[in-house]
């Protein structure tokens, strides 16, 4: 984690972004919106509000489209458990896609500062992912959000019909592989059921763990949950996802 006070020499040198993983149905959403009331720029390109996610989903559809490819080109969709990403890190498809990634980045979020994105995708892409931050020279930062797995697996068979079992499995496949993909990187943990419970507190402890700007003026945490957040679109919860990290991490 880098001291606040070291932080402003260290953006003269070098851009930071801050990747938001997560299972899909956990609330990377938010916690994106949250990181973008706060500063962080999340581009011009995000998805469209829909059915599933009518605060919208505050993601990069370029990004999206090529986690998508990247799968998709050695015979794998985000809902299919078994994907190895270090065994197709060397292969043609893989590299030149991770290029055309890295020059779509460069031109839309070269110039900014302090940037970010999420992409559940991207906890069982991570080490494409760190060769392209590594390309730009950018210092990658992390945040990972952490739901109850039943509320995930009832959101998506909800949302899809899919197996419980299979939303279990791909659950644990996803975090395990973002936990272990930000080890040793300045990272924070989330749960969502507490962004929703105290979204100011929340965003604050989140700033302050990855050494944030302050809000602009006029803006505050207190704001992004007054406007933004819909209690009413969290269908279920369980016990805390903080037993969860700790099941995780130890």
């Amino acid at each position: 984690m880098y001291p606040i006070d070291q932080l402003g020499a260290r953006l003269v040198k070098r851009n930071r972004v801050i990747v938001v993983l997560g299972m899909h149905r956990s609330g990377t959403s938010v916690v994106a919106r949250a990181l973008n009331s706060v500063g962080v720029y999340l581009g011009d390109h995000l998805l469209s509000p829909a059915m599933d996610n009518p605060s919208g989903y505050w993601e990069d559809t370029q990004i999206t489209a090529a986690n998508d490819r990247l799968l998709r080109e050695h015979g794998f969709l985000w809902e299919m458990p078994g994907f190895d990403c270090a065994a197709v890190m060397e292969r043609d498809v893989t590299m030149s896609i991770r290029d055309e990634i890295e020059r779509d980045l460069a031109l839309r979020f070269g110039a900014s500062p302090l940037w970010g994105f999420k992409d559940p995708r991207v906890c069982i892409l991570l080490p494409i992912w760190h060769e392209i931050f590594r390309r730009l020279d950018v210092d990658d930062n992390y945040v990972l959000v952490v739901r109850n797995p039943r509320s995930v697996a009832e959101s998506l068979r909800a949302r899809q019909g899919m197996d419980q079992w299979l939303a279990y499995v791909l659950w644990l496949e996803y975090m395990l592989s973002a936990v272990r993909g930000v080890m040793g990187k300045p990272r924070a943990f989330v749960a969502y059921d507490r962004m929703m419970d105290d979204p100011a507190k929340e965003l604050d402890r989140l700033a302050e763990a990855l050494a944030l700007p302050p809000p602009a003026v006029g803006q505050s945490a207190c704001n992004f949950g007054d406007s933004f957040l819909d209690g009413r679109l969290r269908h279920t919860r369980y016990t805390s996802a903080l037993h969860t990290c700790n099941i995780l991490l130890f």
